[in-house]
């Protein structure tokens, strides 16, 4: 079953498709079926991530507050700690994984990311017309702290504002309607995780329709 060997009888498999192929030696034939086992919906993990407040600090961590799906009861592994939360820990990659009664398993990377150089720098070019690339103004890290975004034309007017920026800007006013092509700027305030308030600010070229 999905090319490994077994006795006749498959337990313990997770929902999926599996692929069946029965060999017989003595005929020299080969029968090969699909099977879908249904199963419980996929897990779905929710979190709750505190940033560390500098590149050198160890106070960020990450608490899972909810799981859905799957089969109850859940076992929560984090590559780097022996508890079910990640605590005192700094920037960088972390590895979870849940496992559900049955043995299936979710797994996410979570990136802590601290308040570096690297932060609040924005997208050069905002290309809004539906193609999956440059959709949305990005500013990196904005979408992990309580971040209050505004953004101005050339003339200094005030065009959109969101108080908790999670890289949805797609070129559009307070009413949502499209604005026109031509470079916008924008000004960043971020709440970090040591309480203290951080602001950048940066432009962006808007071309609708450059593809």
């Amino acid at each position: 079953i999905d090319g490994n060997s077994f006795n006749g009888v498959a337990q313990n498999l997770c929902a999926g498709d599996y692929v069946i192929t029965v060999n017989d030696a003595g005929l020299n034939m080969t029968e090969t079926k699909t099977i879908n086992i249904q199963g419980p919906e996929p897990m779905v993990v929710t979190l709750d991530i505190t940033q560390p407040s500098g590149p050198q600090e160890t106070d960020g961590q990450v608490i899972v507050s909810t799981i859905s799906g799957g089969t109850p009861p859940y076992d929560i592994v984090w590559m780097q700690s022996n508890s079910d939360t990640l605590r005192n820990v700094g920037p960088g990659m972390y590895v979870l994984t849940v496992f559900d009664q049955n043995g299936c398993q979710y797994q996410e990377m979570v990136e802590l990311i601290s308040d570096s150089d690297r932060c609040f720098k924005g997208s050069p070019v905002l290309t809004p017309n539906g193609d999956g690339r440059n959709d949305e103004l990005v500013i990196s890290c904005s979408e992990f702290f309580n971040s209050d975004l505004r953004i101005f034309n050339r003339w200094g007017q005030l065009v959109f504002a969101d108080t908790h920026y999670e890289n949805t800007w797609i070129g559009v006013d307070l009413q949502g309607e499209p604005v026109q092509d031509g470079v916008y700027f924008w000004v960043i305030r971020a709440e970090l995780s040591d309480g203290t308030t951080k602001e950048a600010k940066g432009h962006v070229n808007l071309f609708r329709n450059l593809r």
